[in-house]
């Protein structure tokens, strides 16, 4: 079965929509309150209720089993957090096979469900996760007030504890003071611009994360409906400078896209950094219709994803031993650029 990033969809303006819902079990202690035994009766009580949800065919690995590498890994790929990678009590992902579906054990609250899918439809993300919440409810009760909603470990989470969320790809804002006036913006309307990972982390490659503050006094129908219209505003700058790009700038434009091309078809070691930034590029080659060539097989966005530092680590150590690291990311880029063209 494919990824959600493996699809076409991720290589437009909008990359990918995420619902996040955080729930604690009501027998339970927060997680900041934990100690070992008592999150491992969490582990087991999840692991008991994920053998029920047959439909969803859901798979859970415990993270005490799983190398540094390979959680680094799953950060890459959004199926956990960066908290979770130093956390001390014992945790577990559970996801699907095509990595849409992901809950983390034990992260800051007991579970955050996670549904994540290619391009805008949020709405279809959304039924998929408030089913699946429905469905772990039938098995588990949850920590719940009927004057603040669900309790959660962080107030602003308090309500529906749900976070809504777009990630989207733009280059060209950008390069104009507009997305700091953007910054502002949005705060006042109670959401947050975030780099590729979220909260803490830096814009790789252009991408940034739009997400709502805070859940409380709000339904999950008016939290994604503000999302919606504020991610497309977003979309409609980015897309008007697109549209609208003169002809000086278009000649540059084409000759930065093309060069970009130029260096990761013939390059024999990139840095990530240096890698992201030229796909970047590249993606908004594509996008714009600028490259007299057809498009790879693989989605721009998907390549991002395999040559990130875990995954190069990890291919480092199981096939390409010996070789440095950025000239693996080199190499993988050549070869993903002239698959099937």
């Amino acid at each position: 079965m494919n990824k959600w990033y493996q699809s076409k969809e991720v290589d437009n303006i909008i990359i990918s929509n995420r619902i996040r819902l955080a729930r604690n079990v009501e027998e339970f202690k927060f997680p900041v309150k934990m100690d070992e035994k008592e999150a491992l009766a969490l582990n087991s009580k999840m692991k008991d209720t994920v053998d029920k949800l047959d439909e969803y065919k859901l798979k859970y690995i415990e993270l005490g089993d799983v190398r540094h590498i390979q959680k680094r890994k799953m950060i890459e790929r959004h199926i956990m957090s960066p908290h979770m990678l130093n956390q001390s009590l014992p945790g577990m992902v559970v996801l699907n096979n095509s990595e849409t579906i992901s809950i983390m054990v034990n992260e800051e609250d007991h579970l955050r469900l996670q549904g994540i899918g290619a391009g805008h439809d949020i709405s279809s993300t959304w039924k998929t996760v408030d089913m699946l919440d429905d469905a772990i409810e039938d098995h588990i009760d949850y920590a719940y007030s009927e004057k603040y909603g669900y309790m959660t470990s962080c107030p602003t989470n308090l309500g529906t504890g749900l976070r809504a969320s777009y990630m989207l790809h733009l280059p060209l804002l950008e390069k104009t003071q507009y997305l700091q006036e953007l910054l502002v913006e949005v705060g006042k309307l109670g959401m947050s611009i975030r780099g590729i990972y979220g909260e803490g982390s830096k814009s790789l490659a252009s991408i940034y994360q739009i997400s709502n503050q805070k859940t409380l006094g709000r339904t999950e129908e008016e939290i994604i409906e503000s999302m919606q219209n504020i991610a497309m505003h977003i979309v409609d700058k980015e897309q008007g400078i697109r549209n609208n790009i003169s002809l000086n700038l278009e000649g540059k434009l084409r000759d930065q896209v093309y060069r970009s091309y130029g260096i990761l078809a013939y390059a024999r070691q990139l840095t990530l950094s240096e890698a992201v930034n030229l796909l970047s590029d590249v993606k908004l080659g594509f996008e714009m219709g600028i490259y007299d060539m057809p498009q790879p097989k693989r989605s721009i966005y998907e390549i991002m994803i395999m040559i990130q530092d875990a995954s190069i680590g990890e291919k480092a150590l199981r096939e390409d031993k010996g070789l440095p690291e950025d000239v693996i990311r080199a190499n993988l880029i050549r070869k993903y650029l002239k698959e099937d063209i």
